[in-house]
């Protein structure tokens, strides 16, 4: 099963260009506080997106599994090289993954796109400004195992 990014501050993640953002996608954006641009990456790029993810979440879930987290009802987290993991660990459940934060700190291919001259000039298009400071990212999983 295909493992999906999501990045919470970067939902717009597929809108590559600022050219590519018309005034109807910048609308939605600020009225919704997102947008999809679909079709925007490769079939390549979305099987190293893939590949990554499912490496990533495979490594994170083996981590998890560890006696030492203990079971709850509610949301738990860890911090991984950096990167904040929000996890479920419910008694006779597996693990559940609820998103990763920072996630670029866990995989190095994701800030090569994060921090890409393409993804800052969306971003300065939709915020109206010439700098940003930070970009955080998120991984959002579909499924877990």
């Amino acid at each position: 099963m295909k493992n999906y990014l999501l990045f919470a501050t970067l939902l717009f993640y597929c809108s590559l260009f600022s050219s590519y953002l018309t005034q109807d996608e910048i609308d939605t954006f600020y009225k919704e506080g997102f947008f999809v641009k679909r079709n925007a990456l490769t079939e390549k790029d979305l099987g190293l997106i893939d590949q990554k993810s499912s490496l990533l979440l495979d490594r994170i879930l083996s981590e998890l599994d560890k006696e030492i987290y203990p079971f709850s009802d509610h949301d738990q987290k860890i911090y991984i090289e950096g990167a904040q993991i929000v996890f479920a660990k419910e008694q006779g459940k597996p693990p559940s993954i609820r998103r990763f934060v920072g996630c670029e700190s866990l995989e190095p291919d994701f800030q090569k796109v994060l921090s890409s001259k393409k993804m800052k000039e969306t971003f300065f298009a939709l915020l109206n400004t010439d700098a940003i400071e930070q970009l955080v990212s998120q991984y959002h999983p579909k499924s877990s195992r």
